[in-house]
């Protein structure tokens, strides 16, 4: 066959090829959808802000900028503190590990790097969490994290909401 493949070794490969993404759409990883809803959420509360502190807000969130230029545009609004968008940006690294590794799998140093930035109480959770296997412990570091940085956010959201916005 001079080195050309088969139809049947073509066939194959296209199978096993298939039955990996089939394998990865199909694979349940709590991590995963904690990571790509808080990601989802945040990325909405951003433009909440930005939309909310700008006079016209709504002509930048209409124009398909990404999570990174809407995280830029948040740190000039300067209502965030310097750790959220730190953890914020840090989570958007985990997030496009997944998109762009198909077998990635959440470390702890992963939620290490979101965590620190935040506060002592990332360090007490940390200590708490210490005796649990590894699959747990991600998973409750992974929420707290995760919360902590939702929870700024939609703190934030209500406090323009209530007159007290920054110009």
């Amino acid at each position: 066959m001079n080195g050309s493949r088969s139809k049947d070794e073509s066939s194959k490969e296209i199978d096993e090829k298939l039955n990996k993404i089939s394998d990865f759409i199909n694979q349940q990883s709590d991590e995963l959808v904690l990571v790509l809803r808080a990601h989802l959420l945040v990325e909405n509360y951003i433009e909440k802000i930005i939309s909310a502190n700008l006079k016209r807000g709504d002509f930048i969130i209409g124009n398909n900028l990404s999570f990174f230029n809407k995280l830029c545009i948040l740190k000039s609004i300067d209502i965030v503190p310097e750790n959220i968008t730190t953890s914020i940006e840090r989570l958007n690294a985990i997030r496009n590990k997944y998109s762009h590794e198909m077998d990635y799998k959440i470390t702890e140093r992963d939620i290490d790097l979101i965590g620190f930035p935040q506060s002592e109480g990332y360090r007490e959770n940390r200590l708490k969490f210490s005796k649990m296997d590894e699959k747990t412990k991600i998973k409750f570091l992974t929420n707290r994290v995760l919360y902590y940085i939702l929870g700024f956010l939609q703190g934030a959201i209500e406090t323009i909401g209530n007159g007290t916005k920054k110009n």
